[in-house]
């Protein structure tokens, strides 16, 4: 699991709250892969729902602002991978630790392809914006 600049949007704040929540999900995976204990492991999986709910918050205001054509789908998705975030609470509270590899690939699929496939296009809309701004 690395973080690249090819998760990079282009919007400073999201690029960072990115960032930030990757490195929290990062944490909880060595968490798990160390046998780290199930009240570090639940500490780690709370601040990855905070720091998602902020992402979320600010990203849907963004989305909002910008009159994005797509929003309610993207909240949605935002709906989907807290319902995931919850579960995986859920989990680790009852004692039922995900594997290895199913972290990894909610990891995979919430930054990797959200991100490229679906935070993107709002963010060529800011890119927009921003050049006309310059320009005008």
């Amino acid at each position: 699991m690395n973080w690249t600049v090819t998760y990079l949007v282009g919007v400073p704040q999201l690029d960072k709250d990115h960032e930030v929540i990757f490195e929290e999900l990062e944490k909880l995976y060595y968490l798990l892969k160390e046998g780290g204990s199930q009240e570090d492991m639940l500490e780690q999986a709370l601040l990855v729902r905070k720091e998602a709910r902020l992402h979320f918050a600010g990203e849907e205001a963004l989305m909002e602002w910008l009159g994005y054509h797509e929003i309610d789908l993207h909240i949605a998705e935002h709906k989907m991978l807290m319902d995931q975030i919850n579960s995986l609470l859920d989990e680790i509270r009852e004692g039922l630790l995900p594997s290895e590899k199913e972290l990894q690939s909610f990891v995979e699929d919430w930054l990797y392809r959200h991100i490229r496939d679906e935070d993107m296009q709002y963010a060529r809309m800011v890119e927009q914006i921003q050049r006309r701004s310059l320009v005008g």
